[in-house]
């Protein structure tokens, strides 16, 4: 049976390598533009490598078919390929920059498929949805084929696709060795490909204070720390189950940071790691943002920031402002605006810059005052601060009771300060003059009513309601205050939450309604939150 196998497959790449495929049959042409992008060329290569598990043909990439060619792909993006138009014409579909668009033409004898998109990216997009009508499923580990050869059939296609979300994000790195925070950019650039596959068009990167990805100095003190996983380090030799797959290693690492152990050389790696992240996730289609905690600061800046505290955590790792650190406060400002930087600097190429609101606000003592300022500013006076904090005490979510009390009194300041600190839009501005967009995330649900003007004007927000899908699900009434119309809005919709524990979880239910929430109130897309991406391949198709 062996032999067999080895000589059908030295005769399928004989076959391949004389330009005929298995069937005897001359190469089926895609047709793409002379002036294709990197991601038509892309998509043209993976649609023959499709066709070839899928069909036992052979494709040939070229700008323009003949009279004998009897099938024939015409590839591209719909407003660049002057083949589609000819070919379309008076069925020309309106396609957004998003929108993709599958179609059969027969003229004569000759039969064509049109597989396009409004984009680049939308035409990589329609490649996959097309080898999605056939069969193949796209998973984290890799692509799912069907278990035999299909006849490929051109006529009869009629598809026309836009998204009802348009911004689909994908979490990565975060703050655990579970999680993605321990895989290196090889292992990443797998995954970004696989998500490509199912249309994600953004990629967050979430970054914490004290970990190696951005250094700076403020008023000559540099920042030292630069760590992963808390600072922890997990043993893997010893009586460790499974040790063997480390190949001797004492501890467990992330391979790009293999034997790095001072705070240069952590950074660089670091530095290196998001730059290929973002180099890798461009090349697909992709944006990227970088999401940071602005007023986060790791221990050694306490000297240049009296009176700050230490922020709440599973370590006593960062500092933040305190009693005597006001929303405006110029050193403050100038220590932000410093980090800010730093991070436009390292990532001249970035999209986006979330800014997140604490998890557990202790930012609380000028909530008074703050409350007044935003007021001021959003010219709204239609409930007291007394009314949003009862409202945060009575909610049915997990910051609730004291908890909640302290969530909405902690959130006032930072919006103060966020409104005066991108005053200034050009805080916000690359290297190369464009300027990257803001998101604020995680606003408390009491200010949704009146989200827009509480956020600097212009930015985008990304909203937390709940730990798990399901209970977001069973609070979406409080999703329907966020005026969709007037801010762009956009869910963190958690796939599996690490406080459930580390059996499977399928919140397919929930993240259904929380779905047709959005597409039904307007909303711009989502972000996944998740820790360990075992099991959740169904929850992502």
């Amino acid at each position: 049976m062996y032999r067999d196998l080895i000589i059908g497959t030295c005769v399928c790449v004989m076959l391949i390598s004389t330009g005929m495929d298995a069937f005897g049959a001359e190469p089926i042409p895609v047709i793409i533009s002379k002036n294709a992008s990197e991601l038509e060329h892309l998509a043209a290569r993976e649609l023959s490598v499709q066709w070839s598990r899928l069909f036992g043909v052979t494709v040939d990439i070229r700008h323009q078919w003949s009279d004998q060619d009897k099938k024939v792909i015409v590839l591209g993006q719909t407003n660049s390929n002057a083949h589609i138009r000819e070919l379309l014409k008076e069925d020309w579909p309106e396609l957004s920059e998003q929108g993709i668009v599958i179609r059969s033409r027969s003229f004569g004898d000759q039969q064509f498929l049109v597989v396009a998109g409004g984009s680049p990216v939308a035409t990589l997009w329609a490649v996959y949805e097309w080898g999605y009508r056939h069969g193949i499923r796209y998973l984290f580990r890799g692509d799912v084929f069907p278990g035999e050869i299909q006849p490929l059939r051109l006529r009869g296609f009629n598809i026309l696709m836009e998204p009802s979300l348009r911004v689909r994000t994908w979490r990565t790195v975060n703050d655990f060795p579970i999680g993605q925070e321990s895989w290196g950019l090889q292992d990443l650039q797998r995954l970004f490909k696989q998500l490509a596959k199912r249309k994600f068009n953004r990629i967050m990167v979430s970054i914490y204070p004290w970990q190696p990805f951005v250094d700076y100095q403020f008023r000559g003190v540099r920042k030292q720390t630069a760590m992963l996983w808390f600072g922890d380090t997990y043993r893997v030799d010893g009586d460790t189950p499974g040790k063997t797959v480390f190949s001797g290693a004492q501890y467990f690492e992330n391979p790009d940071f293999a034997g790095k152990n001072t705070y240069e050389s952590m950074t660089e790696a670091g530095i290196g790691l998001i730059r290929g992240i973002i180099d890798s996730a461009h090349n697909l289609g992709m944006t990227v943002g970088i999401s940071i905690r602005p007023a986060e600061f790791t221990t050694e800046f306490k000297s240049v920031l009296p009176q700050a505290k230490m922020v709440q955590q599973l370590k006593k790792l960062t500092i933040g402002p305190g009693e005597e650190q006001g929303p405006d406060d110029p050193i403050l400002h100038e220590l932000v605006a410093t980090k800010l930087r730093a991070y436009l600097d390292h990532y001249p190429d970035i999209d986006s810059i979330y800014l997140g609101m604490p998890e557990f606000p202790e930012w609380e003592e000028h909530a008074e005052e703050a409350w007044k300022q935003l007021q001021e500013k959003g010219q709204f006076s239609n409930f007291s601060l007394q009314e949003l904090i009862q409202a945060a005490e009575n909610r049915n979510v997990i910051a609730s009771g004291p908890r909640g009390i302290k969530a909405i009194r902690g959130n006032l300041a930072p919006l103060v300060f966020f409104q005066s600190l991108f005053s200034d839009p050009a805080i916000l501005t690359r290297g190369d003059g464009k300027n990257v967009e803001l998101v604020i995330r995680a606003v408390d649900p009491a200010l949704y009513p009146v989200l827009d003007r509480v956020i600097p004007k212009g930015a985008s927000t990304l909203n937390f309601l709940d730990y798990t899908a399901k209970r977001v699900a069973d609070n979406q009434r409080l999703l329907s205050f966020i005026p969709t119309e007037r801010v762009t809005s956009r869910l963190i919709l958690t796939l599996a939450d690490d406080n459930v524990g580390i059996l499977s979880q399928s919140a397919v239910t929930s993240l259904h309604s929380l779905m047709n929430h959005m597409k039904d109130h307007g909303w711009d897309g989502y972000s996944t939150r998740f820790w360990l991406l075992a099991e959740l391949d169904p929850t992502i198709h």
